[in-house]
């Protein structure tokens, strides 16, 4: 005969269980025992089982595991780019696409943030000349080139702003 059934299958696995802990030095907690340290509450959820008296090995592998993949993750993040006889280490590319999904940041090479800086400049330029012009020749004037340029320039604050947006989510890339 032997142990069978649900009930029986579940007393035999917790022997066992004990039988392990006694081989390994951990001592079962009785009432009235202090708890083992080796011990994991069961709160704690953990992959590292050297601490808790695990198997080696498989913590060893699971570690080299994580390694490979962390290797993986830097060598698509980070692209060793020669520039003038020094190593740069750009996280972008122009081959990236806009938006970085792992970052959730914007590509500073991408073809359109350059297009949109070029943009920003000429607005720029446009507001640092009709502005002054506005302010001294146009003042108190109404019709429909004053009503044009107000909307005009309204517009070119809301792509101002934008470009504020825009700054906030692209990442600067040092010399480094």
């Amino acid at each position: 005969g032997g142990l069978k059934g649900g009930l029986a299958a579940m007393a035999r696995e917790k022997l066992e269980e004990e039988e392990r802990d006694l081989r390994k030095g951990v001592p079962r907690n009785k009432p009235g025992a202090m708890k083992s340290p080796h011990r994991r509450p069961p709160s704690v959820v953990s992959d590292d089982e050297s601490v808790y008296g695990g198997d080696a090995k498989a913590t060893r592998l699971r570690a080299s595991e994580r390694n490979k993949a962390w290797k993986e993750l830097l060598k698509t993040k980070s692209r060793m780019v020669a520039t003038q006889g020094l190593a740069a280490n750009p996280v972008f590319t122009e081959a990236d696409p806009f938006w970085d999904q792992a970052w959730q940041v914007v590509n500073p090479r991408h073809r359109y943030v350059q297009m949109w800086d070029l943009m920003t400049l000429h607005l720029l330029v446009f507001t640092a000349l009709v502005t002054p012009y506005e302010i001294s020749f146009m003042d108190g004037l109404s019709g429909v080139n004053v009503q044009m340029l107000f909307w005009v320039n309204q517009l070119i604050n809301i792509i101002f702003l934008v470009d504020m947006w825009l700054v906030f989510v692209t990442p600067f890339e040092g010399d480094d």
